[in-house]
């Protein structure tokens, strides 16, 4: 029910946050869980971003001007490839896809979940030379990518998608995008349970793949703990803190912990 929009990782008892004492993940279902732990040998991130104003439907979504360092740096921890801005098509992700195997899959760009499935989307660097708007891709699509991805190839890893509101979802639509990415087969995803700061984003994306690569018994709830606690800790980004909730709670695990 409701519980399931809660970041856990923010519940305070007078002291500590619980992220400080737990590393915390959101599990769908025990049942249908992979709950194999992560194969870090030969890591390779696919990373897809964009940092432009787009507009959909009319709509316009600001830009994210954290994306290309938040890319950057993830790279720079875990080789990789990387489609940004104009440079993301869906075309360009079916190639990448097809041309090399891919555990993990990062997405940095807005997104929309509704209870209707052409209103699922996340939006990419492509524009419709007629009206302008951004192109999306939806529910559907992003399913049906995610399930090329793993039947041709190694298992999924993971799927990070840090866009607004990934992970928010009425009683229909589970956890979301994150709930399409489980459903389709990844055995990991984090999201954002609401619109999240893109410069704190930036740093708690690099510094979860830096501790996830560069520590062989660290889990991935571990790694994603060890990152908030961090910015919990006054680590500046900046020259700015990012110390409260609302910065670093909102970026959930959901499925696999390991």
């Amino acid at each position: 029910g409701i519980l399931r929009s809660i970041p856990m990782a923010a519940l305070y008892d007078g002291e500590k946050f619980l992220i400080q004492n737990y590393a915390v993940a959101t599990i769908p279902s025990i049942n249908l869980t992979d709950i194999r732990p992560l194969e870090k040998h030969n890591l390779r991130i696919l990373a897809l971003g964009l940092s432009k104003e787009s507009k959909v439907n009319k709509k316009k979504f600001d830009p994210l001007k954290g994306v290309s360092t938040e890319i950057n740096q993830i790279l720079n921890t875990i080789p990789g490839q990387k489609l940004i801005d104009e440079d993301f098509t869906v075309s360009a992700l079916e190639k990448k896809l097809s041309q090399e195997s891919y555990p993990i899959i990062h997405i940095a760009t807005h997104g929309s979940f509704g209870t209707q499935t052409e209103n699922t989307f996340i939006i990419t660097g492509e524009k419709n030379p007629q009206t302008g708007e951004n192109k999306i891709l939806n529910f559907n699509d992003l399913d049906k990518k995610i399930r090329q991805n793993i039947r041709n190839q190694r298992v999924l890893e993971l799927l990070t998608l840090t866009a607004c509101k990934t992970a928010e979802g009425d009683e229909r639509s589970a956890l979301g995008l994150a709930g399409v990415a489980v459903q389709a087969g990844a055995k990991s995803t984090i999201a954002s349970l609401w619109a999240i700061d893109d410069i704190s984003t930036a740093q708690l994306a690099a510094d979860f793949y830096s501790h996830l690569s560069k520590n062989q018994n660290m889990t991935k709830a571990e790694a994603l703990q060890a990152a908030q606690i961090e910015l919990i800790e006054g680590k500046k980004i900046e020259g700015r803190e990012f110390t409260h909730p609302a910065y670093w709670s909102p970026l959930i695990l959901v499925g696999n912990w390991q």
